[in-house]
């Protein structure tokens, strides 16, 4: 999208949506800006037991170390609660933390992370543990840095920042497995607390430590009875009334939480059996529990009662669940899964919910389960390989047939078609967003058991998704899993076809060195190979690579290379595509009639083709050349164009840079009135879309919009709020803009103590300012302040 003329060399990024914090990423100077509510992931919390009983000395100790009043000069901020498998770390947890919101302690909200420490295939590295934070915190996707060290050092100034700020937030790493795998994640302000659950005290962490043992027996005994009631109600008394036997039942199930939850669960079940019944039941599982030392051991005990007590079909589903190598699983997949209907697979997960082996995810219709019970379902499952084998070929091939129809929907090429599975764009991304993390584990453990089809079309599909999303680090794990599935598939073309692939992510998350190595491997092979097709694909992502690094003239010389085998195989989208990108070169060269003739080229054919979205694209950019050389009739003309497409399109993020563009091709030509309401639109647009930036120089230019038809009341919030916005991020120059902008608005209102002062402040950042007319025109306009003041106070005298 456009902003501000940007000096030739400067570095000028902005990222937007809110609360203010001071943080350099990437480049010279960085704008960066959070959104100024808690947004739903700041206060959303995984549901939590209503059977929570007996902590209440654990629960008095953590709020202790979680309230403001603790003085932060004693006081160490970070809590580790530890204890074994199924202790209920995470339920004290859980209760703490809402416990906390609900006095307003955190009034910036709670992050939470199941990191699935003890689980190699759903294990959350610390980078996508940040990524997901820096999501939460408002930071567009496209901004987040690839390296975790530069992720850390940016959440921790976030959070920072937030703090400062008055939104102090609490962050909980839930199920960590290292110290290793949660440096990154800990803040390094002292205001910031952090709550931190384990099976293990880590080694090297500053952390006040919570030991969680095993419940007292009155309190085993008093979850037992919470679980059944909730269920059956107060009229079922049998823990009051058989109080021997529960304490019984109590003592087998080794008063831990979870096996406790599984057997009133069981309870529950049968409100007929009973409680000698179970406890002689238990007691076999008891000896195991006494001879077994290991914690997941006294765990399986527990679940194997609830195991050996489900139908057939119920514990074959329980099986191929653990199939399934994401965190949870839709109904939907579970009966591709289970290979049945819907409704049936509903019904079997519904049965294993209450028994306790799975539990409804946060989102209805899908289901997880907890990582000690996903173990124990795959030890179950390797008995039968077939049927383990056959259950993975379905699922994966659901998991890629549904992705290859909602991709499609994202997808610029001409003739991919639009399935019927999905009703539109809407409905194609709710389903991928829901699946992103199936699809991700899917991707990466086909490979693994020689899916190589799927995982190398997985990988050729979900770009087009994560491109859309700016899911850039998503779309690098799946094209490296690729291209290691090609490697051992020793498929020289694989391998090429997914080198292309890695090299356009890597070129989209700004990895631009390792993104031009890579490409041209890729089109060194698909030369050799004599694929021109392919080749003409990689090339053409060459190019963009190379431009941005400043190698224009072997860029153009890509992109025109690239044209040529397009149109060699009548490829018209090629065409058209390589045409925009040679058009994108010529421009950085300023050889702006060349780039005016390939960008209508390309315009011809993306319409011919009924491409609409390269329709817009190309005419947006059209525009922006044509204003270069003074065509700003034909500019607003190529811009009001794209406006009208991509309001069609229905695509906001895309619709707001086109509106931006009309915007400000109408300034251009002094028609203030006409780019006022575009001006509008875009900083309402931006506000609205996640992952937008630009908020700071959209708020300068309808401020200024607003100063040209004289509405000096209207530009004073907007001129205000921009200034603060580029203070906050460091942003001299933007700031000095703002601020001198702000002087004419309050002068124009007869505030002139105010408007000197903003003079004032805005001459005091010259020295930070490389353009030399904004530096001349706040010079003047302090001039002329200090001339009406003194005007001012002799008239008064007079």
């Amino acid at each position: 999208m456009e902003d501000s003329p940007v000096p030739p060399g400067v570095t000028n990024n902005q990222i937007s949506g809110g609360v203010f914090f001071q943080s350099v990423i990437q480049g010279r100077d960085i704008t960066v800006q959070l959104p100024p509510n808690v947004t739903p992931a700041l206060s959303g919390l995984p549901r939590s037991s209503d059977s929570f009983a007996g902590r209440e000395d654990e629960l008095s100790s953590l709020l202790a170390a979680l309230a403001p009043d603790h003085s932060p000069t004693t006081s160490v901020l970070t809590s580790l609660l530890t204890g074994m498998a199924g202790v209920g770390k995470t339920e004290l947890v859980l209760h703490a933390a809402r416990f906390a919101l609900r006095q307003e302690w955190f009034p910036g909200g709670v992050l939470f992370v199941d990191l699935f420490g003890y689980d190699d295939e759903r294990c959350v590295s610390p980078e996508r543990a940040l990524e997901g934070f820096l999501r939460a915190l408002g930071m567009p996707p496209e901004h987040i840095p690839s390296d975790v060290q530069d992720r850390s050092r940016l959440y921790s100034s976030v959070l920072s920042s937030y703090a400062a700020q008055g939104q102090r937030i609490l962050v909980v790493l839930d199920n960590a497995s290292s110290a290793e795998q949660i440096m990154p994640l800990l803040p390094a302000d002292e205001s910031t607390a952090t709550v931190i659950t384990s099976r293990h005290t880590l080694a090297g962490l500053a952390a006040r430590v919570h030991e969680l043992h095993l419940l007292t027996p009155t309190a085993a005994v008093d979850v037992l009875g919470r679980v059944v009631q909730r269920s059956r109600g107060s009229e079922d008394r049998r823990i009051s009334r058989e109080k021997g036997q529960a304490e019984r039942i109590a003592e087998l199930c080794g008063y831990l939480p979870l096996a406790l939850q599984i057997v009133g669960a069981l309870l529950a079940d049968d409100p007929q059996r009973p409680l000698a019944a179970m406890a002689d039941d238990l007691q076999d599982a008891q000896v195991r529990l006494d001879e077994l030392q290991r914690e997941e051991q006294a765990v399986r005990a527990a679940f194997d009662l609830s195991y050996t007590r489900l139908t057939k079909d119920q514990a074959n589903l329980f099986r191929l669940l653990s199939v399934n190598p994401g965190p949870d699983l839709s109904t939907e997949s579970a009966a591709h899964l289970f290979g049945t209907d819907q409704r049936s697979v509903r019904r079997l997960l519904e049965s294993l919910a209450r028994a306790h082996l799975i539990e409804p995810a946060s989102v209805y219709g899908r289901w997880r389960m907890h990582d000690l019970v996903h173990l124990y379902a795959r030890e179950h499952a390797a008995a039968d390989s077939k049927e383990i084998r056959d259950a993975r070929d379905r699922l994966f091939g659901h998991y890629l047939g549904s992705a290859r129809a909602a991709c499609a929907h994202f997808s610029k090429q001409v003739g991919m078609g639009r399935s019927e599975s999905f009703s539109g764009v809407h409905d194609a991304l709710s389903w991928l967003d829901g699946e992103r993390l199936n699809l991700l584990a899917a991707s990466a453990t086909s490979c693994e058991f020689g899916m190589l089809e799927i995982c190398l079309g997985l990988a050729n599909q979900l770009g087009h998704y994560f491109g859309y999303q700016h899911r850039f680090d998503d779309w690098l794990i799946v094209a490296r899993a690729a291209l290691d599935a090609a490697q051992r598939h020793g498929s020289v073309s694989n391998k090429a076809v997914a080198l292309s692939n890695l090299g356009l992510a890597l070129y989209l998350s700004g990895q631009l060195a390792e993104a031009i190595t890579t490409l041209r491997n890729a089109s060194e092979i698909f030369r050799e190979l004599k694929l021109s097709h392919a080749q003409a694909t990689a090339l053409d992502n060459l190019g963009m690579a190379l431009r941005d690094v400043g190698h224009t003239e072997d860029a153009i010389t890509a992109h025109k290379e690239s044209y040529r085998a397009f149109r060699h195989f009548g490829d018209r989208h090629g065409q058209a595509r390589a045409q925009a990108n040679l058009g994108a070169a010529l421009k950085a060269t300023q050889r702006f009639h060349e780039s005016i003739t390939a960008q209508k080229e390309a315009l011809r054919i993306f319409r011919n083709i009924n491409d609409r979205a390269g329709t817009a694209g190309t005419l947006n950019n059209l525009s922006l050349t044509y204003e270069k050389i003074g065509k700003n009739e034909d500019a607003i003309a190529a811009s009001r164009q794209a406006v009208s497409i991509m309001r069609e399109i229905g695509s906001q993020a895309d619709t707001a840079i086109a509106i931006n563009r009309l915007a400000n091709a109408l300034s251009v030509v002094g028609r203030h009135d006409e780019a006022l309401p575009f001006f509008a639109e875009y900083v309402d647009t931006l506000r609205a879309v996640e992952g937008q930036s630009g908020i700071a120089p959209a708020l300068g230019n309808l401020g200024l919009a607003l100063l040209h038809v004289n509405q000096h009341e209207r530009a004073l919030p907007a001129l205000q709020e921009a200034a603060e916005r580029f203070r906050e991020s460091g942003e001299k120059e933007g700031e000095a803009r703002a601020l001198n902008h702000l002087g004419v608005a309050l002068n124009g209102m007869g505030q002139h103590d105010e408007a000197l002062a903003a003079f004032d402040k805005a001459a005091s950042l010259i020295p930070e300012i490389s353009d030399n007319e904004v530096k001349l025109g706040i010079l003047i306009n302090l001039d002329q302040a200090h001339e009406r003041l003194q005007e001012s106070m002799s008239s008064k005298h007079e």
